[in-house]
């Protein structure tokens, strides 16, 4: 905690600062401290042994329920242990002696039950930190074994003694015994006759039933009738009589006692005891200025100290900065236990803990790509750009302005940590994972651009030491500035603006599209609406024509449209598994489109640059903005288009699943980092909607409101096994950047979540092969059907030309059968000869 850490500050200072007196008594040791009379010492936790009081839970995650008396040792693998450790951090009972059990020479790690508290710690468990300690361990328990099996057969043989002390004389058989009759007294007679059911002297009451023969052995049902519904007037000679009864409603009372205990004011003076005069005379220890300027010069023991405490001193400065006071941890203990959390309930709502916002770099532009510090959880990066609109910029005529991407860090929300300069405006940047001083990013006018801050990491220190001083010398000066390393020529870049930049990873890809892995991230590639994927080295290559070192793309690929005409406009894209040796990914286009690509060249492809497209699919409707394959199911991606986002799965044309339709635009989407069926949708009317598919898939388990306006861009802290807390930034269209800290429903994950997820997406797939396949059949039914209609339609117009030409036939006969026409039926005659002929 802080208040610890200045603590510990202050009593080193004042330690190296106050030198010790003449007559001053030698430090004792706590550990050589005397013990009490008439208590006893307990023994020390010997070296190699950690004493650990392992739960319930714990015991029944790392299977250790049935070590007890009798199964006193049991191992654990190491990996087991370190995996407990990560995923529940400090609440785990493994994390006082993590440090010892990672550093163990041997694997698994053996443990011990302890009932009898040997130490006095409240310890039930010791664990072995070494090998050697190990086989003490197990000796220790076989010299247990065989004094329990020495004391065993001695009890044994003293209890065979003991019986055989014992043992009694068998003793003399009796005689026969004489059986007596039985006497009775009366009185038992008379109980049994008073008991016994007497039949009454009048004769019997006889009804008959009889049903007809048909219905000889079926089950009888007796139920209730009326009277008046069974009289019949040939077997019965009295007609029975309903009785009009008076029926009393009870009426229902609802009363309430209300239960006040009786109160009383109770007053107590608790008086002091009497006055003690006492003095205390007290003299500073000075330290002599020379020695003391020598502690805090650089190289001292006190600055070494500072220096060494002052980021993390920082970091729990900031963490408790942002730390929400007013959360009571016990009470919602138990609500997410491990065995009682499989439903969430989602009622937790994210929130922002922090925004970011400069009034000379981000007012009156749009935020369009955000991305972390990877060496800092506390920096995080956002390139603004021109909301300008087509006509605007014609108008402008084609007139460069200068970009640049803000690094911010949680110490000052109001400048900069420093600023990367661009000649215009940057629409996509990344930084390298390995090396956080290495960003590359891609600009408007197609062209790519790389940064290297280590070169102003001075400025930068200095800029920060003058800013934590109250801004002493010049105000005016701003943040440092760094400038490009590295810039393309526009004959080898896109030719128009870059819109994704992804970085490869530990592998290299040459002229051909081969990978070949490496030892550090030098490749990323970059993609624009031009249809064309450019993989980038960081370093320079010498042109074996020219002899002059440039920079050039090392491979290109293009991507096309599938079965439509035209290239991929592209937007978006995401790599699988590079390290693994595949050359696959995903990409989106303007248009609708998801491809699934590959860039390696194929055998006697000699096309430059090849056509990277294998599968498209056309299920979106306008620009699909984002694509992100997903952490725990590699072969699935999330896309993000106008109205809906959709999952596809690798090798499928088809969606495996599509959402319902949104009643605004969706901006983007990312899939949790921590949790396995939990995504987050961006929209255009500043909210973000949480989708959990192991709870429900037809509606958002909750949607929070982050801002007024369209939200361009998010991205998740990349390291989500940090337990302090999970960490989402959002840039906006106001150029403001968000920080959203997500609640502890949302970062942990449930019990079986991933298996539930893996169940809702095979079950997804299933779905589309049944539907696919049903619709070949009823393909082929409806021509069937298709053909059958036609076929009746030609018939029934066969038959209905036979009936005109009878008819007209017969007409002509009655005609012509008469002796004299008229004028009237010479015309008609002539009008169906031509009718006929033409």
């Amino acid at each position: 905690e802080p208040e610890a850490v200045a603590a510990e500050v202050t009593a080193a200072a004042e330690a190296e600062a106050k030198p010790a007196p003449i007559d001053a008594e030698p430090d004792v040791p706590a550990e050589s401290a005397p013990v009490e009379a008439g208590e006893p010492e307990l023994p020390q936790v010997p070296a190699g042994v950690a004493s650990l009081f392992l739960t319930d839970k714990t015991r029944e995650i790392a299977g250790l329920e049935d070590v007890g008396p009798d199964l006193s040792m049991k191992a654990v693998s190491k990996e087991l242990i370190t995996g407990d450790n990560q995923f529940r951090g400090a609440l785990s009972c493994f994390e006082p002696a993590r440090e010892a059990i990672e550093a163990a020479d041997y694997d698994p790690i053996v443990l011990r039950y302890n009932p009898d508290d040997t130490y006095g710690d409240g310890a039930n468990f010791e664990v072995a930190c070494t090998k050697e300690t190990a086989d003490r361990f197990e000796f220790e328990a076989q010299e247990a074994l065989a004094l329990e099996a020495a004391a065993a057969e001695a009890a044994a043989a003293e209890a065979a003694a003991e019986a055989e002390r014992n043992k009694k004389p068998p003793r003399a058989r009796a005689g026969p015994q004489t059986i007596r009759p039985w006497v009775t007294d009366g009185t038992t007679e008379a109980e049994i006759d008073a008991m016994t059911i007497k039949p009454d002297s009048e004769p019997p009451v006889v009804i008959s039933f009889s049903r007809p023969r048909s219905e000889f052995g079926r089950a009888i049902n007796f139920g209730d009738a009326d009277a008046l519904d069974l009289f019949d007037s040939s077997r019965c000679e009295v007609r029975p009589k309903k009785e009009q009864l008076e029926f009393v409603t009870l009426t229902h009372l609802d009363a309430g006692v209300q239960a006040v205990p009786t109160l009383s004011e109770i007053e107590v003076q608790a008086t002091p005891g009497p006055p003690k005069p006492m003095t205390t005379q007290t003299e500073p220890r000075l330290m002599d200025p020379e020695e003391a300027k020598a502690h805090t010069r650089n190289g001292g023991e006190l600055a070494t100290f500072l220096k060494r405490i002052q980021n993390d001193l920082e970091g729990m400065l900031l963490e408790n900065s942002v730390f929400n006071y007013y959360e009571d941890d016990l009470e919602l203990l138990a609500q997410y236990d491990d065995d009682d959390a499989d439903e969430g309930t989602g009622t937790e709502e994210i929130k922002e803990t922090m925004s970011f916002s400069s009034l000379t770099h981000s007012k009156g532009r749009k935020a369009s790509c955000v991305d972390w510090k990877p060496s800092n959880k506390l920096a995080l990066a956002v390139s603004c750009v021109e909301p300008h609109s087509f006509e605007e910029r014609v108008e402008a005529g084609g007139q460069a302005r200068p970009g640049s991407v803000l690094v911010w860090h949680f110490t000052d929300p109001i400048n900069p940590q420093y600023v990367l300069e661009a000649p215009v405006d940057v629409h996509s940047f990344a930084f390298n994972p390995e090396d956080s001083s290495v960003i590359a990013g891609g600009l408007a006018d197609g062209r790519i651009v790389i940064w290297d801050t280590s070169e102003i990491r001075d400025e930068i220190v200095a800029y920060q030491l003058r800013r934590s001083k109250g801004g002493e010398g010049n105000s005016s000066i701003g943040p440092p500035v760094c400038r490009p390393k590295q810039l393309s020529e526009a004959a080898m870049s896109h030719v128009l603006p870059v819109t994704d930049i992804k970085w490869l990873g530990p592998v290299a890809v040459n002229r051909k599209g081969e990978v070949t892995k490496t030892e550090a991230w030098n490749f990323f590639a970059t993609t624009s609406a031009d249809g064309r994927v450019l993989f980038w080295p960081t370093k320079l290559t010498k042109n074996p024509k020219t002899k002059v070192m440039e920079w050039t793309p090392s491979h290109e690929c293009k991507m096309t449209r599938g079965e439509v005409a035209g290239i991929l406009q592209a937007v978006s894209l995401d790599f699988i598994d590079l390290a693994g040796g595949k050359s696959t990914f995903w990409a989106t286009g303007m248009a609708g489109e998801v491809a699934q690509c590959d860039f390696k060249m194929q055998e006697g492809d000699e096309t430059v640059p090849m056509d990277a497209s294998r599968t498209v699919s056309h299920f979106h409707e306008g620009p699909v903005r984002s694509i992100e394959r997903s952490p725990f199911f590699p072969d699935v991606a999330l896309s993000v288009g106008n109205w809906t986002f959709k999952l596809f799965r690798e090798g499928s044309q088809k969606p495996i699943f599509s959402a319902p339709t949104s009643d605004v635009y969706l901006s983007v989407g990312a899939f949790s980092p921590s949790r396995p069926g939990v995504v987050y949708i961006a929209k255009s009317n500043g909210e973000i909607d949480v989708w959990d598919f192991t709870s429900k898939s037809d509606r958002p388990l909750q949607t929070v409101r982050v801002c007024s306006g369209d939200i361009g861009c998010v991205k998740f802290w990349p390291h989500p096994e940090e337990k302090k807390g999970q960490l989402l930034a959002v840039g906006d269209a106001a150029g403001v950047l968000h920080v959203m800290e997500l609640p502890r429903s949302l970062r942990r994950a449930v019990n079986g979540e991933k298996d539930r997820m893996e169940g809702f997406l095979q079950r997804e797939t299933d779905r589309v092969k049944d539907v696919d396949g049903r619709l070949e059949g009823r393909e082929t039914q409806i021509e069937e059907l298709e053909r059958r209609l036609a076929e009746e339609e030609a018939e029934a117009a066969r038959r209905k030309k036979e009936e005109e030409a009878a008819a007209a036939a017969e007409e002509k006969k009655k005609k012509s059968s008469r002796k004299t026409l008229t004028e009237e039926d010479k015309a008609e005659e002539e009008f169906d000869e031509m009718e006929r002929k033409f």
